[in-house]
């Protein structure tokens, strides 16, 4: 069985992503690769008939007809757009991604999301994909298209999902099971007597510690300060829009008007180019006025109450977005007023407060949405100048989609409710959560004085630590420091992808 893979770039520099696709065609010799490249520069080498190599930013910001003649590929018939449709809503509303914030009319989402199927599935289909490997959660419209493809092929798929330990990798067979062989491995280990953990894990773990609250942590966030981080976030919030950003990505269109208008007179590219900076002007124009719509987290702020720590709260830390937390990990609660509410009224009915605390990175979000949680019954808005690891520690429980609270929660042995996918959910103290029923149990058990086992917790990190994926897929990147060589990143990956394509292949024959 020949392979042909589909291959999600890493950030590459010096040539990194082209070795690493050369050391994994060593072990399983595949027949074609396409793959998207985030590169730096042009060290990458790739071979002309085993290659197909596609910039990824013509993925991220829809610009296949720019480069692609879209009447040549496959048209999408009947059975393909009826399969896709369960992944349909998700993929459309991924297109957020694009400028950090909704400015499509259905009209356009739909023709964007048909333009990325379109495209994707003729390579699927031209070229035989039956492997997917994605570095990291698809949280791009195409992305999460490939990840659909590939499910509807029938194909391998390998997707790594990144944890807040830098560097640390789970892989997974598919990103909604993303913790299954993660739970399989803690049952394993937890009838051994062994705990101990690698340095960086460990590190990890007792930064996380109540009991060290005082320990240095800027490792945690890659030595970068909170200001600083605050700061970097809201540069990528509005970096589109500025006009800087709006001239660089023009330049090259105004170039190629200027050139076809003197030079050559190519009526027909005129026009194009003209049609795309106009589109692109509506765009900024459009996404200006949404954003005179959002509230700041100073309105956040306006709308909250004093902690009151005498009544009993389970705490909600609502997560930033767009972010692959939630888009698409959480699935159906991307919307995190769905959580709250649940929460809430299951809550009341035992006598506990809901508290909400809003991400000190979030630049802003929907007036409605804030209104929204103000005027949810048993929920209390909690300042963000508000101390996280006081609001934790005194809480009854946490409360989350997935991500780092889930750690920090049940390290300090405290039960968190868990509304997402991730490694981490369904680990020893979280309760997986999708329904009011689900709910009641988990306060039931919270009222019934439910504890949790520090060895099951460490027993859990233990198998953590030996599923790992310990590799680099940001090298193009200074400010993300890494002790590993790049010969080890390469061969890290190398080890976790080839066993699954083996396996996967072992399968078809």
């Amino acid at each position: 069985m020949e392979l042909n893979l589909f291959f999600e770039g890493v950030d590459s520099i010096g040539g990194y992503q082209s070795r690493l696709l050369q050391a994994i065609d060593d072990e399983v010799h595949f027949n074609k690769c396409i793959c998207t490249v985030k590169a730096a520069d042009d060290l990458d080498v790739y071979d002309e008939d085993k290659y197909i190599p596609i910039n990824y930013d013509i993925c991220e910001r829809n610009r296949y007809e720019e480069y692609y003649d879209m009447n040549s590929l496959l048209p999408l018939d009947k059975e393909i757009l009826e399969k896709m449709l369960p992944y349909e809503s998700t993929a459309m509303k991924m297109l957020v991604r694009n400028m950090e914030r909704d400015i499509y009319t259905y009209d356009e989402s739909k023709r964007l999301y048909l333009n990325h199927l379109r495209f994707w599935n003729h390579m699927f289909v031209s070229h035989q994909i039956n492997y997917v490997v994605q570095v990291c959660v698809p949280h791009h419209c195409h992305d999460y298209i490939i990840y659909a493809l590939a499910k509807i092929y029938g194909c391998g798929l390998m997707v790594l999902e990144m944890t807040s330990i830098r560097h640390h990798y789970i892989s997974a067979p598919d990103m909604y099971k993303i913790n299954e062989e993660l739970q399989a491995k803690y049952e394993e280990c937890r009838k051994g007597t062994d705990f101990s953990l690698s340095e960086p894990v460990e590190k990890y773990y007792q930064a996380l510690l109540l009991e060290n609250r005082n320990v240095d942590k800027s490792f945690l966030h890659g030595n970068t300060k909170k200001e600083k981080h605050v700061k970097n976030m809201q540069n990528i919030y509005y970096q589109y829009f500025t006009k800087k950003s709006i001239w660089k990505r023009n330049k090259s269109k105004i170039k190629k008007l200027v050139l076809n208008g003197i030079l050559k007179f190519n009526g027909a590219e005129i026009k194009k180019q003209k049609a795309i900076i106009r589109q692109d002007l509506d765009y900024v124009k459009r996404a200006r006025i949404k954003q005179r719509q959002m509230r700041d987290i100073n309105y956040f702020n306006s709308l909250t109450e004093e902690a009151d720590y005498s009544k009993p709260y389970v705490i909600y830390f609502l997560h930033y977005q767009p972010e692959a937390t939630t888009l698409p990990l959480a699935g159906v609660f991307v919307e995190q007023e769905l959580v709250i509410a649940l929460l809430a009224e299951e809550l009341e009915k035992q006598g506990i407060e809901l508290w909400v605390k809003d991400h000190y990175v979030q630049a802003c979000r929907t007036k409605n949405f804030y209104d929204t949680l103000k005027n949810t019954k048993n929920v209390r808005l909690i300042h963000t100048s508000m101390n996280s690891l006081e609001l934790m520690e005194k809480s009854l429980a946490t409360a989350t989609c997935n991500g780092s609270i889930i750690q920090e929660s049940i390290f300090n042995l405290k039960p968190v409710f868990a509304f997402g996918n991730g490694p981490f959910v369904g680990a020893p103290g979280t309760f997986v959560c999708g329904s009011r029923e689900d709910v009641r149990k988990a306060v039931e058990q919270l009222k019934e004085d439910y504890k949790i086992d520090k060895q099951d917790v460490r027993a859990y990190l233990k198998a953590f630590d030996e599923l790992k994926v310990y590799t680099n897929i940001y090298v193009s990147y200074s400010n993300l420091p890494c002790d590993l060589s790049e010969e080890e990143s390469i061969r890290n990956m190398k080890e976790a992808v080839v066993p699954r394509i083996n396996k996967h292949l072992s399968t078809l024959e």
